[in-house]
């Protein structure tokens, strides 16, 4: 059981850290964060799963390379407006309606359905975070509580209202 509840926290980890990278560009301060002791020793605890070895040793090499840029923030900026912020046709929208709903537009049905379960698990969006429900980094967010809630003991989720 405790391996259980340990590999749910270790995925809700993961949940979160991809949520506040897809959620908006870093900052200086949270790029320099990626250089602690702190986040290098969970990026060292995640490549001890043979299945992430790879990927992870690719992140810590980049972050490495990183440092000797002075315009790192800038340019890993200009990257995420590359990836996720320009149109439809040259981008990878982070919306699941784009993809998912006929209509191929924002705020549509899977934003709508996703609204409707975080509400019936109690959940609620930070008001400073103005996207639909379906962006990628809510439905992330909403994975790791799930997976973090699955770590109690009891049978019931912690998210769950009586």
């Amino acid at each position: 059981m405790q391996e259980i509840k340990q590999f749910n926290e270790q995925r809700a980890e993961i949940y979160w850290w991809f949520s506040s990278l897809f959620s908006k560009e870093l900052t200086d301060e949270e790029l320099k964060a990626y250089q602690s002791q702190q986040v290098r020793g969970f990026l060292q605890g995640l490549s001890e799963n043979e299945e992430l070895k790879k990927a992870t040793d690719s992140v810590i090499e980049s972050l490495n390379k990183l440092q000797d840029r002075e315009d790192a923030q800038l340019e890993l900026s200009a990257d995420f407006c590359e990836l996720f912020l320009t149109s439809d046709k040259h981008a990878a929208l982070p919306y699941a309606s784009i993809y998912l709903d006929e209509g191929k537009l924002l705020n549509g049905k899977p934003a709508q359905e996703m609204a409707a379960l975080m509400q019936e698990k109690g959940i609620q969006v930070d008001k400073n975070f103005n996207e639909p429900a379906d962006h990628l980094a809510i439905e992330l967010d909403f994975l790791a509580i799930s997976s973090s809630a699955q770590t109690s003991l009891s049978k019931k989720p912690i998210w769950k209202q009586p």
